[in-house]
């Protein structure tokens, strides 16, 4: 239904936002896509993406979020067994609810091999093997992600922690600066950033570039004020 491919595809952009709104609004064109075609598997990718990326985000409540995430990964996995995005809608529930990483590395790379083109997958393989401490596994791979999707925020952001844990402290800054370009309002990218600056000597001035730059944004959230306290602290 071309329709409702249109309604997922609206959706995926408002969920690449990682804004509550945008999320939640995200959630209502999904639903909207399952009344039109209630075959489309792809829509209960976005929902199970939605609603864990609100509990990521600290929008909603664990145990709700992803009991609902769950129930809808297995509905896209019902209707489409061969869908990428599912697994990957899976595998993150394994990750970061269940903390059953193998299980969860296992569904990225399944992910990986049914459509090698996947960012997503990329993406959150990288995330998973940072948290198994595999630093130069997930540097690679989240350097194949940014192939993929060079121009995304948010891999742009979780692509600094293997690479400064390896010590490649300019491709950390440098993929942070690139996010903030692309989207400024992403504020967890100043957070790598101050703390790639923080990891290095000889950055002061660097430092106290980016404390000015922060106490003039004026919708200052979590994220900003940690990084202030930090530095006053």
């Amino acid at each position: 239904n071309a329709e409702a491919f249109k309604l997922y595809t609206q959706g995926r952009n408002l969920w690449f936002t990682r804004t509550e709104a945008d999320m939640r609004q995200s959630l209502k064109l999904y639903e909207q896509a399952i009344e039109l075609d209630p075959d489309y598997a792809e829509p209960f990718t976005g929902i199970a993406d939605s609603n864990s990326m609100l509990v990521q985000y600290g929008f909603s409540e664990m145990k709700e979020g992803y009991s609902k995430a769950r129930e809808a990964a297995i509905e896209a996995i019902t209707r489409n067994p061969n869908l990428p995005q599912a697994y990957v809608s899976l595998a993150w529930i394994q990750f970061a609810n269940d903390w059953k990483l193998k299980a969860s590395e296992k569904n990225y790379r399944k992910a990986i091999k049914l459509d090698p083109k996947f960012a997503q997958a990329y993406h959150w393989l990288g995330i998973n093997l940072s948290s198994q401490g595999k630093f130069e596994e997930a540097h690679a791979i989240l350097q194949s992600a940014l192939k993929l999707d060079p121009n995304n925020h948010v891999i742009l952001f979780n692509s600094a922690l293997p690479a400064s844990e390896l010590g490649k402290h300019s491709i950390a800054e440098e993929n942070t600066k690139l996010g903030l370009t692309i989207a400024p309002n992403y504020y967890l990218n100043w957070s790598a950033l101050y703390r790639t600056y923080k990891r290095q000597v000889n950055k002061e001035s660097e430092i106290e570039g980016l404390i000015q730059d922060l106490e003039q944004i004026s919708n200052k959230d979590r994220n900003i004020y940690d990084v202030l306290v930090h530095y006053n602290w």
